[in-house]
């Protein structure tokens, strides 16, 4: 546990938590599906229903430092997250992505430097939003992902690519821009300013019966 980290916080003790304090009429306890080493929870600025976070259970900076077993682990819920929300949202695309900082503090204040993807069910194709950029690296298994740790770097996949690039200098949220700039309502890209407490709601009620 890092004292200062929200999920660590959260994780340890949900009372003193920064969700505790957001929630308003929504439960404690958000997890709502978890394996050993994640966990998995809808998030503070849900700007579309369907959204999660997928949040390692100890203090790591990125997915790229974690330990083989919990990548392997990580591969494992990312397929039960893809199934669940492919069945529930049949008609959207659904986009994991990681901006993976090279040091802490790196992806500005409105991010946690604490392992975590971020996950949306979308309706339009991300790829073709993102700018051509040069160099990446294809993902086979999340075990791959280890191969750029120490780099800060955004990683992406859906059900027809994985990729990761190490790239450094992306602005904090940047694919959280892009999907509300898509949607028309650009102000919602930080959760600070947009809590999408109505939205979190009900993606709590859509998946809490799914993951059997």
């Amino acid at each position: 546990m890092k004292q200062s980290c929200p999920f660590c916080i959260e994780l340890e003790n949900p009372s003193l938590s920064i969700w505790n304090q957001k929630r308003g009429n929504l439960p404690l306890n958000r997890i709502i599906y978890e394996n050993e080493h994640w966990v998995v929870v809808p998030p503070l600025g849900s700007f579309i229903i369907g959204g999660l976070l997928i949040i390692s259970k100890e203090h790591y900076q990125s997915c790229s430092v974690c330990t083989s077993e919990m990548l392997d682990s990580l591969d494992k819920i990312v397929k039960k997250v893809n199934k669940v929300l492919s069945k529930k949202y049949y008609d959207k695309k659904i986009i994991f992505f990681e901006h993976g900082p090279a040091t802490c503090g790196t992806k500005g204040s409105c991010c946690v430097d604490h392992a975590h993807i971020n996950v949306f069910p979308i309706n339009f194709d991300i790829w073709g939003k993102l700018p051509k950029f040069k160099d990446y690296l294809k993902i086979d298994s999340c075990l791959n992902i280890s191969d750029i740790a120490g780099k800060e770097y955004l990683w992406i996949f859906d059900n027809n690519k994985n990729l990761a690039f190490p790239i450094s200098g992306i602005p904090s949220q940047y694919i959280r821009t892009i999907i509300t700039n898509n949607y028309n309502f650009p102000e919602r890209w930080n959760w600070q300013d947009y809590l999408g407490i109505n939205e979190i709601g009900q993606t709590i009620s859509d998946l809490k019966d799914l993951w059997k």
